[in-house]
C-alpha cells in the first residue's frame, strides 16, 4: 500500500516494468518527489492562510478573534479541505480508468 497515492503512480509508472533504473536511482527520484509534494504542500497551505485571513480578519481593535471572523476562518478552511478531499477522490478515479497515462492527467 502507498500512502502517497500522486508518488506512488508516478513511482511505478517511471520505474515500473522498464526494468532500466537502479534502487538508489528509485530511491532518489521517491525522495525527491516527496521533497517537491512538502513544498507544494507549504505553499498552497501559505496560500490559504492568506485568503483567509484576507477574507476574514477585519477587526483588528481587539487581541483575538471576534466570533464572526472565527467562524469564517472555519468555513474558509472547511470549504477548501472539502475541496482537496474531492480533488483527491476524482483524481484516484481518474488515475484507476487511465493506468496507461501514468500520473499525467
Amino acid at each position: 500500500s502507498c500512502a502517497t497515492p500522486v508518488i506512488c503512480t508516478m513511482s511505478s509508472s517511471w520505474f515500473g516494468g522498464s526494468g532500466g533504473a537502479s534502487s538508489q536511482q528509485e530511491q532518489a527520484a521517491m525522495e525527491m518527489l516527496q521533497r517537491k509534494q512538502i513544498e507544494e504542500y507549504i505553499m498552497q497551505f501559505n496560500m490559504l492562510t492568506q485568503k483567509c485571513f484576507n477574507a476574514c480578519a477585519n477587526d483588528f481593535s481587539r487581541r483575538s478573534l471576534t466570533e464572526k471572523e472565527s467562524g469564517c476562518v472555519q468555513k474558509c478552511f472547511g470549504k477548501y479541505q472539502k475541496a482537496v478531499v474531492r480533488v483527491g477522490q476524482r483524481w484516484g478515479e481518474w488515475a484507476e480508468q487511465n493506468p496507461q497515462m501514468g500520473a499525467m492527467p
